[in-house]
């Protein structure tokens, strides 16, 4: 409870500065919980030291206050972002908050321990500021009265309830660290198979002699969803074929191989019909440039 006394104690001698100052340090990463904030402001009302209005008006804009300088942080400093993830993954927050933006900032508002994440995603995304504005305020509107109020009607009862309050701060925030190392993992292990993809790659690519030449590329199925793309080349004197083949996950390589054998031309015919059956008829590619396949993600 020793954050708690200390959030009364400085709201008492500061009053709404210190309203605004606490929530401002809360949106950048400190830990100081956005909800107890507005609890104890409202309990601090209640003893006489401000009024309750004035604390909902000047904590509302506290809040707005400092999810545009998350926002900002993100907006100026999403490179480091774009760095932490892959850029496949980036691409999903991306298109998430395309899609989803407006859900995602209002909804995130009432997550304890992690909005402050949110307002970042946006601004790192390129959310557009305005759109951004408009749902975070819609949603302190209901946030802000709320534990306002709350705060000051509790009287008595607001360190028990703050108690309980941190044990879903605590739960919420390890589920969400849980999920961050997994992705960190998820990371670590995508490059590790992009590294085995590329020395695969290499070896198809780049190995060819003035005896072999380009046979046909082949895509099976969609390639934004699950996809299968096959390159193959052919010895010019025995008309002999190696393959390459690329596995597509939602657009983006999961998987290479690269067959050790030369295949007779029939048999791999006798390969791209039961391919067709059971991916359905192919759409014929052009052969790659020298040089652009070694950069395929």
């Amino acid at each position: 409870m020793a954050l708690v006394d200390f959030f009364i104690s400085y709201i008492e001698q500061l009053s709404y500065v210190a309203i605004v100052i606490l929530l401002l340090i809360g949106s950048v990463g400190v830990p100081f919980p956005e909800e107890i904030i507005l609890l104890v402001a409202g309990y601090v009302s209640s003893l006489g030291y401000m009024n309750v209005w004035g604390a909902v008006l000047i904590s509302f804009i506290g809040v707005l206050a400092g999810d545009l300088l998350g926002y900002w942080i993100g907006s100026h400093h999403g490179k480091r972002l774009r760095k932490l993830l892959a850029k496949d993954k980036f691409r999903r927050v991306e298109y998430h908050f395309e899609r989803h933006g407006s859900k995602t900032v209002f909804v995130s508002r009432f997550l304890a321990g992690v909005r402050v994440f949110f307002p970042i995603a946006a601004g790192a995304t390129r959310m557009p500021v305005r759109d951004f504005l408009f749902w975070d305020t819609l949603a302190a509107i209901i946030w802000v009265p709320v534990m306002v109020f709350l705060g000051f009607w509790l009287g008595a009862l607001l360190p028990g309830f703050v108690v309980w309050f941190r044990k879903v701060d605590i739960v919420i925030g390890t589920v969400f660290a849980v999920l961050v190392i997994a992705a960190l993992l998820a990371f670590k292990k995508r490059k590790v198979i992009k590294r085995r993809l590329e020395h695969i790659r290499h070896d198809f690519f780049t190995r060819t002699r003035r005896t072999e030449r380009p046979f046909e590329v082949l895509l099976f199925g969609d390639p934004s969803r699950h996809a299968q793309r096959v390159y193959s080349k052919q010895r010019v004197i025995d008309k002999r074929i190696m393959l390459f083949v690329e596995f597509l996950r939602d657009g983006v390589e999961v998987k290479c191989l690269h067959s050790n054998r030369w295949l007779h031309v029939n048999t791999y015919r006798e390969l791209v019909n039961t391919w067709s059956k059971k991916l359905g008829k192919p759409k014929k590619l052009a052969w790659p440039r020298t040089g652009s396949v070694a950069r395929r993600s």
